[in-house]
């Protein structure tokens, strides 16, 4: 099982990928709450901040496939946003996800190792 805070994280950088839109927060419908995570959201490059986890994630992209460090788990998270399209591996939890990114910012988040999907707003 993925952590929340991980999984609201990765929905966070995906969207502000897919959408190329600045945003300093993300609703967590599950939480019924806004969460503050801000940070450089770049094609290449990610360096964000979760205020509400006191957590960096940080990473490089190859090839469009980001391998993100979480310091919170202090394990790598790797994602592939291809449009609105995002899929990925969560090492901590070594789990894999995927998802949906709308123009309007909402974000379906599927994790395998639950076999349900989590919902979020950008």
């Amino acid at each position: 099982m993925i952590k929340t805070e991980s999984m609201r994280a990765v929905a966070y950088i995906a969207a502000r990928i897919a959408n190329q839109k600045v945003v300093g927060n993300i609703y967590d419908y599950q939480a019924g709450t806004y969460f503050n995570i801000n940070g450089e959201v770049t094609p290449n490059h990610v360096n964000v901040f979760d205020y509400s986890a006191s957590n960096y994630i940080t990473g490089n992209s190859s090839n469009g496939s980001f391998n993100l460090f979480n310091y919170d788990t202090s394990n790598y998270v790797q994602l592939k946003v291809k449009q609105n399209n995002f899929d990925g591996f969560d090492y901590a939890s070594s789990s894999f996800f995927s998802g949906t990114v709308t123009p309007l910012g909402a974000v379906s988040f599927f994790d395998y190792s639950l076999g349900r999907y989590f919902n979020f707003q950008v």
